[in-house]
């Protein structure tokens, strides 16, 4: 079953962070992960949300290929590039059964 990968990123280093993102981008493909949406707020209908962070949604064929990904020694490697340059909160979402 799908499941998809909720980020929500304050960045304080664009440059740097664009770094991370470009490695990302090529390691999700690895583990068969898709962005669905990536970018800014664009209207907040309900709730106290912060448009200055940064969303990301990315979908995947499994949770278990979410924490694949997350816990592998190319993800190690591509997550210290982003120590101190965002703060960042991750979720996981199970997809709806068909």
């Amino acid at each position: 079953m799908a499941a998809y990968m909720l980020v929500s990123a304050k960045i304080h280093n664009p440059t740097k962070f664009s770094e991370y993102s470009k490695k990302m981008l090529h390691l999700i493909k690895i583990y068969d992960g898709e962005y669905l949406a990536k970018g800014s707020i664009s209207d907040i209908l309900e709730g106290n949300f912060d448009k200055s962070r940064k969303i990301l949604i990315a979908k995947y064929p499994s949770i278990q290929q979410i924490h694949d990904m997350w816990n592998s020694e190319e993800y190690k490697k591509i997550k210290k590039i982003r120590i101190d340059i965002a703060d960042v909160d991750v979720i996981i979402i199970e997809g709806l059964k068909s």
